[in-house]
């Protein structure tokens, strides 16, 4: 486009533009009300604008576009200025353009190198602001993360307790008591809704303990195939389009979380469309693979793209939407050390992309738990509870007795051990990730050296030391999280004592 009111000055410049080599189409507008009305009806790979023109300065343009939107914000400048110095072009630089020129110097070449710069110069500053977009998000996510993990270890230690003794109550109330008791019941309900909203933040904080194994993608997209059809509700068909070789070391609990978040999104852009669709596609690409969740919905606005994966943000009406969706996916793919990314356009659909990282080949397979092979009753058992937190403890020790287990306590890694070698026998150790001073996987480890056949269980909150987790699991320990319910605790007990299987798998 080249905004200039002079015809013999237009002249010159679409003479130049023509002889540049280039093959080129223009507009001409001859005011800035003009090249405004152009540019918002009309997508142009550059602008040159005179500096004078008769309704203002370029200077008052490039002011003006910074609150403008994306079209008009980003479309790169050329100026080209009949003043004897240098101080127009320089002043249209410092508000934003690209580049400038005296008329006196106007020609095919100088015009043709201005012009080239100036689309090349833009994209690099458009990238580069990305970039920096880019990382202030990750350093905003990493910062929110960190405190939301923060909170949910202490909030889990609270819920536990909270789940654990309305249980006892609802078991120590007889059928007298039923008002108590549906009261009891909306208390339980309550928590385990406060439990899916930590196991989020945990998520997209990246502070959360993942099992990843070996998995083809596009075995476990086919699989669950019903259940994502199930979610889109009929709102569209869903298309599969899946390749073979598509392994890549992933948690399948929290690949079924990344693609039922994903499905969900595409199923509530789909309100409007005509034809609405879905295709989800898993491929491999060199040393990644790639899953793809493309639908025709209403895509999302360019401001708006920026923010989507921060935690409780949502552009939805309705009230269950937490606003973390996008940030647990965001966390569970950095985590599992993929990336992910949006491709949208308002009324053209969305597509996100999610790459992981190539399985080279397949691991060693975790040993079984250490207690598999020695079956028995709870009464013939001591387990050794390690937790800082004393209601917990207390709890834990009391739905282990109630089961007939012989339970002794400890509030440290370092009383644990004490106990430990006063005790005649220990079979399983049962103890909270973050302890004070030394940390529960490596209580775990130190008193597995001293007894192979120890059965080991961990649980957190918040389980910042993943890898060392990890270590304890490939000994055949479990790891769960908080807060645990008492059905549970006894489940990760019989298991690991080798009395019963585990219904979770």
């Amino acid at each position: 486009m080249i905004v200039e009111d002079d015809r013999v000055d237009q002249m010159a410049l679409t003479r130049a533009l023509e002889k540049s080599g280039d093959p080129v189409t223009y507009e001409i507008a001859e005011t800035l009300a003009e090249a405004r009305s152009l540019i918002s009806s009309r997508d142009f790979d550059c602008a040159i604008f005179d500096f004078h023109l008769p309704d203002g300065t370029v200077v008052e343009h490039l002011s003006r576009r910074q609150g403008e939107p994306g079209r008009a914000r980003d479309l790169p400048i050329m100026v080209v200025t009949g003043a004897e110095g240098e101080n127009e072009g320089v002043s249209s630089l410092q508000q934003g353009a690209q580049d400038y020129l005296l008329k006196k110097e106007l020609s095919a070449n100088g015009v043709r190198r201005a012009v080239r710069y100036a689309i090349a110069r833009n994209k690099i500053a458009r990238e580069l602001e990305a970039t920096i977009k880019r990382g202030e998000q990750a350093d905003r996510l990493d910062s929110i993360g960190l405190l939301g993990g923060e909170l949910a270890h202490d909030l889990n230690n609270k819920l536990a307790v909270v789940e654990g003794n309305t249980l006892a109550a609802l078991e120590d109330l007889g059928d007298e008591h039923e008002t108590t008791r549906v009261k009891l019941r909306k208390v339980l309900k309550a928590t385990a809704h406060s439990v899916e909203l930590i196991r989020q933040v945990l998520a997209f904080s990246r502070q959360q303990t993942m099992t990843p194994r070996p998995l083809d993608l596009s075995e476990a997209v086919a699989d669950a195939a019903t259940v994502l059809r199930e979610v889109l509700r009929g709102a569209a068909p869903l298309e599969l389009r899946l390749e073979p070789e598509t392994t890549a070391y992933l948690d399948p609990r929290q690949l079924s979380r990344v693609l039922l978040n994903l499905i969900t999104n595409a199923r509530d852009a789909l309100t409007q469309a005509s034809n609405p669709r879905v295709i989800l596609s898993v491929r491999s690409e060199g040393d990644e693979v790639v899953i793809e969740v493309e639908d025709n919905g209403a895509g999302i606005e360019p401001e708006l793209l920026g923010r989507i994966y921060d935690p409780f943000f949502t552009t939805k009406d309705d009230a269950e939407s937490t606003g973390l969706g996008l940030a647990v996916v965001h966390g569970i793919v950095s985590q599992s050390k993929g990336s992910i990314l949006h491709r949208s356009q308002p009324g053209a659909g969305t597509r996100v992309v999610v790459r992981f990282p190539r399985a080279a080949g397949v691991g060693p397979q975790a040993k079984p738990p250490a207690g598999l092979a020695r079956a028995g009753e709870a009464s013939q058992r001591t387990i050794l509870v390690v937790d800082d937190e004393e209601d917990l403890n207390e709890l834990l020790a009391q739905i282990l007795l109630r089961e007939g287990y012989s339970v002794l306590t400890a509030f440290s890694a370092e009383e644990a051990l004490e106990v430990y070698r006063d005790a005649p026998r220990i079979d399983l150790l049962f103890s909270d990730v973050r302890l004070p001073g030394m940390q529960g996987p490596e209580l775990a480890k130190q008193l597995y050296a001293l007894q192979p056949d120890l059965a080991l269980v961990l649980i957190s909150g918040f389980a910042d030391s993943s890898r060392a987790v990890q270590d304890v699991v490939a000994l055949g320990g479990a790891f769960e999280h908080k807060p645990v319910s008492r059905q549970r605790v006894l489940e990760l007990a019989e298991v690991a004592l080798g009395i019963r299987p585990d219904p979770q798998g």
